[in-house]
C-alpha cells in the first residue's frame, strides 16, 4: 500500500507544474543569422551591449524555461531614446523570445524593456523587470 501511495503521490506533483519562475538568463544580437553579441542577465546592475548594433539586428532573449507567448508579447518591447516603443514582433522559439524590429531601427541609444508579469507554461511569474541598453549605428 505504501508503494502505491508514493507512486500516487509522484503522478500529483509531476502534474502540478513546474515551481520556479522564469528568469532571463542572455540576450543576443543575431545579424542575418549569425550572433554577433551577446551578454549574461544581472538583475543587480547594467545590462549593455558593449559594440554598436546593426539597424536591421533581431534581439534573441533567453529564458531558462518556455514562457507564455501573450504575456511576452505584452511585456517586452523597444524603446527609443524618446521613449516611443517602435514597432517589432515578439515571437516564441522554445525558450528564446525573438524580437525583431518591423523597419531598420535609427542612429541612437535604444533600450529593450522587460517588464514584470510574464508567465511561463505552469503559471509562475516574474516579477522582476529588466532593461537592456544599445546603441544603433549604421556603420
Amino acid at each position: 500500500m505504501r508503494s502505491l501511495f508514493l507512486v500516487g503521490m509522484s503522478f500529483l506533483a509531476v502534474g502540478c507544474g513546474d515551481i520556479i519562475d522564469p528568469t532571463l538568463e542572455a540576450a543576443s544580437i543575431e545579424v542575418d543569422g549569425t550572433v554577433v553579441q551577446s551578454i549574461d542577465i544581472t538583475l543587480s546592475g547594467n545590462n549593455v551591449f558593449s559594440e554598436p548594433v546593426d539597424p536591421d539586428a533581431v534581439i534573441i532573449l533567453g529564458y531558462n524555461e518556455p514562457i507564455d507567448n501573450g504575456t511576452a508579447q505584452d511585456h517586452i518591447y523597444i524603446e527609443n531614446t524618446a521613449g516611443e516603443a517602435i514597432d517589432a514582433t515578439v515571437a516564441l522559439q522554445l525558450t528564446n523570445v525573438v524580437i525583431t524590429p518591423t523597419a531598420s531601427m535609427a542612429s541612437e541609444n535604444h533600450t529593450i524593456r522587460v517588464e514584470s508579469g510574464i508567465d511561463d507554461a505552469s503559471g509562475n511569474t516574474t516579477e522582476t523587470a529588466v532593461d537592456i541598453t544599445f546603441f544603433v549605428s549604421a556603420d
